[in-house]
């Protein structure tokens, strides 16, 4: 076993690259597109893993119980999700309001 790990980002609009990262250490990189980056190890097919580039500052990941939550300032927002086996799903516009708490329900199915 290597304790070296290739990674090939697959992007379109960022720029291409091949990191060499050694186990246990990491590396900082900087997407400025927007763009959903596949990420594949050379040395181990099963490590593989997405990286979704947003042009917003508001954004969250799910937690392992699938919750997630963010602030926003008042406005209009057109909620989004992504999933690996489906993609970007528009979920919903909403209005947010001062002081505003909403509980918005997200189902996602896999294509068959």
């Amino acid at each position: 076993n290597s304790p070296c790990n290739g990674f090939k980002f697959k992007s379109v609009k960022n720029p291409m690259m091949n990191l060499s990262i050694i186990a246990g250490n990491q590396s900082k990189e900087r997407f400025d597109r927007a763009e959903v980056i596949k990420v594949n190890c050379d040395n181990r097919p099963y490590m593989d893993g997405f990286i979704v580039v947003v042009k917003t500052p508001y954004f969250a990941k799910t937690k392992s119980d699938g919750r997630f939550q963010f602030a926003v300032p008042p406005g209009h927002y057109t909620i989004k999700a992504w999933h690996e086996m489906v993609g970007s799903i528009q979920v919903k516009s909403v209005k947010v309001e001062a002081g505003d708490k909403k509980l918005i329900k997200i189902n996602i199915r896999a294509k068959n």
